[in-house]
Parts: structure tokens; sequence; C-alpha cells
């Protein structure tokens, strides 16, 4: 195993596309601003399964062609930025579960308006959402994750979400697996998302669809740390044949950055 901090020096790797130090005991910070100058080739990083603290790095929302950013299992505290949702407009999966993270879930996800009513920004690409067992509060932006309509998972359970589970989140007809057990939710389940659950679309929901529109429950919620039965696990995306540098000491094989898009905005 790792140990120790995640040395600024790895900004100097210009060529590193994928970056695995995951399943350590890495401490400290993340290196926002040295990751930050890997901006124009980097578009994986794995740092999960380690004690990192610390709030999350504004400057990993310059990494804009990131598409795997998973930082689960740490102690990282604070508020996600919403930069994450303007800029990092490639992600597929993002993981931030098992954390101490507070504030809501940033709108930005969906995107955001100008002074000019245009859209820019938003996550469209983003297949997986997980976010639970944090101390997230606020209420769930519908509007914002029902834009995103190649999610097929969002796990948001275990935070302390407040309000109603959105209509919005029924417009997400490639949902595999949505996880809003073990909040402070109220009201009832939406028609919108039983009939996707009668369509067998949404495989995994944990609440009650039995009337309609149902009631919220949350006693049949299985453990947020075990994957279901027969599921692969999450993270092993790993891929060949690319610059990489992992923690073991193998190495892996460009694009846009964070503060060229705030120039054309």
């Amino acid at each position: 195993f790792l140990a120790g901090t995640i040395p600024p020096e790895l900004g100097r790797m210009e060529s590193l596309e994928v970056l695995y130090l995951d399943s350590n005991d890495l401490t400290g910070p993340i290196p926002g601003p040295a990751l930050a100058q890997l901006a124009k080739t980097l578009d994986q990083l794995f740092l999960y399964k380690n004690s990192l603290s610390g709030t999350l790095p504004r400057e990993l929302a310059e990494l804009a062609d990131l598409d795997h950013l998973y930082l689960d299992h740490n102690l990282l505290s604070g508020t996600i930025p919403p930069e994450y949702g303007t800029y990092l407009t490639s992600l597929r999966d993002l993981f931030l579960y098992e954390n101490e993270l507070t504030g809501t879930i940033p709108s930005s996800f969906g995107g955001m308006e100008d002074l000019r009513r245009s859209s820019f920004g938003g996550m469209e690409d983003l297949r997986r959402l997980r976010l639970y067992n944090n101390s997230l509060v606020g209420t769930i932006p519908g509007e914002a994750l029902g834009r995103l309509s190649n999610l097929v998972e969002v796990e948001i359970q275990g935070n302390k979400l407040i309000g109603e589970v959105p209509s919005e989140l029924g417009d997400l007809v490639n949902l595999l697996t949505l996880r809003v057990h073990d909040n402070d939710l109220t009201g009832v389940v939406p028609a919108e998302i039983c009939v996707l659950t009668e369509r067998y679309v949404l495989e995994e929901f944990v609440s009650d669809c039995d009337g309609n529109p149902g009631e919220l429950t949350a006693s049949a919620a299985p453990s947020a740390s075990d994957p279901p039965p027969g599921k692969e696990d999450e993270h092993a995306i790993r891929e060949t044949g690319r610059t990489t540098v992992a923690g073991d000491g193998r190495r892996r094989r460009g694009r846009h950055s964070y503060r060229d898009r705030r120039k054309n905005l």
C-alpha cells in the first residue's frame, strides 16, 4: 500500500491520461492545482478507498475531458463545487459516496443559463451518480437531474435531503437504479416514477409503488454498502493501451480546459 500525501509533482506528467491511486492509505488533501495542470490529457481519476481529507478542489473543474471521477470512500468534507456541473461535461461516472460532504446537490449538474437564457454546461453524458452516505441537505434538484437523459443510476440515499421525490425523475427513461431512502423525504412517490417500475425499466427502487402514486418507505432498503447480487464491481473499468500511472507503479499514454471555457462564456 502507498502511504503519505499525493505529490504535486504529478502535475508535470503532461501526457498522463489515467491516474490510479485507489485502495491505498493516502492522506491529506487532493492536490487540485497540480492535477489541473493535466487538463489537456487526464480523463480518468481514481482516488477512492484512501484516507484523503479536506474539501473537493474547485480546480478539478479544469479537467474538462474527465469521464470517470471516483473519490468515494475517503474523508472528504465541504460542499460539491457547482463548477463541476458547469465544466465537467464529459463525465460518465461521478462517485463521491461514503465521505463527509455537506451542502446541497448542485443544480448545475443539469446545466445553467446565461443572461441571454442560452444554456451551457451540464453533465449530459452522466450515467452513474453516487452521492450516498454523506450529509447532503436541501431538496433533490429534480429539474436539473431530469435533464440528464443518460442516467442509469441515481444513488443519493443516506443523506439529510428533505422535500418530496421530484416527478421529473420519471423523465429518465434509461434509469435502472434509484435509491433515495434514509433521508428526511416526505410525501408520496410520483406516478411518473411508478410507471417506470411497471414497465420494468426501473429495476431497483427502494420504495412502495403498490398504491398509486405510492408511499415513501425506507424499511425495505438494502445495505448501501452492499451491491445487489450479481452486480459487477462499480470500479472495474480499467483500460489498457493508454498512458497510465497506477498506485503499483504501472504507466499508461488531448483537450480544452476550464480556463479556456470561461473565456468563451
